[in-house]
């Protein structure tokens, strides 16, 4: 049997910084017009109702049964349920490069608990750089211009909540890739948001007929949650489970793994100037309503 190769879940990790990096600016778009809740119940409907119609058509396949759903709705409670609520809560109450950097702790976080859920080791060099991304970010939070605690310690609760509900994601996500293929995790986790966050906005919000469609008559709400919805959560997600399953494919060799772990982790350093980059424009832009706009001059 042929050893499975590096290159796509290396390209998925690019993919998915990049998108990953600039949602946050069109989720602060978004929540210039939309409420929380609004958002996150338009951001998944448009996510389940484009892999219905993928799944429609056969473009896509899912094996829908009891057992599926059953074992991922655990996982869809960790990611997209408490994680988005922590992060759409977080981006608003803070600024989109501190959401992107504490969002960044999340590896860290899947380093200190995997070796407690999972039995996985982390040897010394690895928790140098984990520590050592800890006092990164908290230097660069702490030392801003804006550092008012007082005003922004919500904010950085909320996106504490989805940096350890991501971390739980990714660590039960490892134990579920072996046996759901990567698109039949995502449908679950985006139908699963879908009913929850909709659930929860018709019930507690209770909009009109005409007021949950106002949203849609937004031009930059619009674009984000297009961008959201279908790029970010459909898009992103697949990826993100698509690595998941390709690294228990690499677990199932040992000299793969090995070869995965280092070409990863390089490709990781690799990444930061552009994440920093990223964060950096989101700071100095943050003042500008388009996120096109704000993406043309990154580049």
């Amino acid at each position: 049997m042929a050893k499975p190769s590096i290159i796509g879940p290396v390209a998925a990790g690019i993919a998915i910084a990049l998108i990953f990096g600039l949602s946050f600016l069109f989720t602060k778009d978004a929540l210039a017009v939309l409420n929380p809740f609004e958002l996150l119940a338009h951001r998944f409907s448009l996510a389940a109702v484009f892999l219905g119609i993928l799944i429609g058509l056969r473009v896509i396949k899912v094996r829908f049964s009891r057992s599926l759903l059953w074992d991922l709705l655990p996982l869809a409670l960790f990611q997209p349920i408490l994680y988005f609520i922590g992060e759409t809560y977080g981006v608003q109450l803070t600024s989109a490069s501190e959401a992107g950097l504490l969002i960044g702790l999340i590896p860290v976080g899947v380093c200190i608990l995997a070796p407690k859920l999972l039995g996985e080791k982390t040897d010394a060099r690895n928790w140098f750089y984990v520590w050592l991304s800890v006092a990164g970010v908290g230097m660069i939070v702490c030392a801003g211009p804006d550092a008012r605690f007082g005003a922004r310690l919500t904010g950085i609760a909320a996106l504490s909540l989805a940096v350890v509900s991501a971390a739980l994601y990714n660590i039960w996500s490892r134990r579920l890739s072996c046996k759901y293929a990567p698109v039949e995790i995502t449908a679950v986790m985006m139908s699963v948001g879908a009913l929850f966050f909709n659930g929860y906005y018709g019930m507690v919000v209770r909009p009109g007929a005409a007021s949950y469609f106002n949203a849609f008559s937004h031009p930059a709400a619009l674009i984000a949650l297009l961008y959201l919805g279908l790029l970010s959560s459909v898009g992103a997600f697949f990826l993100v489970n698509y690595r998941l399953h390709h690294r228990f494919l690499f677990e199932s060799d040992n000299r793969g793994i090995r070869r995965c772990g280092s070409a990863l982790a390089r490709r990781k350093f690799q990444l930061a100037p552009l994440g920093g980059r990223l964060l950096h424009c989101g700071r100095s832009m943050e003042s500008e309503s388009d996120s096109v706009i704000r993406i043309v001059k990154i580049f």
